[in-house]
């Protein structure tokens, strides 16, 4: 990214001596003097281009008698990219919603778009954390579109960060950012205060039961009911949805007698 460059050589046998060069770009010379003279053995510093993108440079040897031949010049290319990247255009997650709650504690992303007018783009910088605006360091982490999150905590912002840099090594000045993640890897308590109505026998089979929700960091979505026999997993009921739900209405129970009725919670995080 610094429009400098070098460009050394190996000098051939030369009766009196290379005491010099001639340089000239993009362009071809036309004459043994058609250049900028430079004394020095075999090397040119600090030479720069006028703009960015590739330039051609022609080299050709003065001896200590005066001679130069410029139909003998050398070529070197120099590539020069000044100007930074664009960062991606798409950023978005496979796996979750942005601030939708989620039991995945590892979010996958993915992005598309970035550009970079002359070098092209080389790779990123990212970073995950609890703000919403960080700018990523310096260092590449990836040359690939995707990446996946450490594990994350609980907590409501997760934010991913995201900073291109080129071939030439320029960074993009600013970040893209996806977020917030919300997290909640806990399950819910057992409701408290389970009531059924009626609470005696009835002689009609509709039953409801009633609770009072415990608090929970993504909230109760919902809640799984299962009669007779515990449940011997975590879906092993039937399931009702509602948003801070506390009663299931119109349970039926499978014949006459008494049953026990189980009833266990589900939060947003699932």
């Amino acid at each position: 990214a610094t429009n400098a460059f070098t460009l050394t050589w190996s000098n051939p046998s030369d009766l009196s001596g290379v005491v010099g060069a001639y340089r000239r770009l993009n362009a071809a010379p036309t004459s043994p003097t058609d250049g900028v003279f430079v004394t020095t053995t075999n090397v040119l510093t600090n030479v720069s281009v006028p703009a960015a993108g590739s330039h051609t440079a022609y080299v050709w040897l003065r001896d200590a008698a005066g001679n130069a031949d410029h139909l003998a010049a050398r070529t070197a290319t120099l590539r020069y990219d000044g100007e930074p990247p664009t960062n991606p255009a798409v950023v978005t997650s496979t796996s979750h919603l942005v601030a939708g709650w989620s039991g995945n504690p590892v979010v996958d992303v993915s992005w598309s778009g970035a550009s970079d007018a002359h070098s092209g783009v080389h790779g990123y910088s990212y970073s995950w954390d609890i703000l919403p605006s960080t700018l990523p360091d310096d260092t590449v982490d990836t040359v690939g579109d995707s990446v996946s999150s450490p594990v994350l905590s609980d907590g409501s912002s997760h934010y991913f960060h995201l900073r291109t840099r080129d071939q030439a090594g320029n960074w993009s000045p600013g970040a893209v950012h996806l977020g917030p993640f919300y997290i909640d890897l806990q399950a819910p308590a057992a409701p408290s205060n389970l009531t059924a109505i009626p609470p005696s026998w009835s002689s009609t089979n509709s039953f409801t039961v009633t609770w009072s929700n415990p608090a929970d960091l993504s909230g109760v979505s919902g809640a799984y009911y299962k009669i007779d026999t515990p449940p011997t997993s975590d879906t092993d009921g039937m399931l009702v949805l509602g948003d801070g739900l506390t009663q299931i209405s119109g349970i039926a129970l499978p014949g006459q007698g008494p049953h026990p009725v189980y009833v266990w919670l589900r939060d947003k995080g699932g």
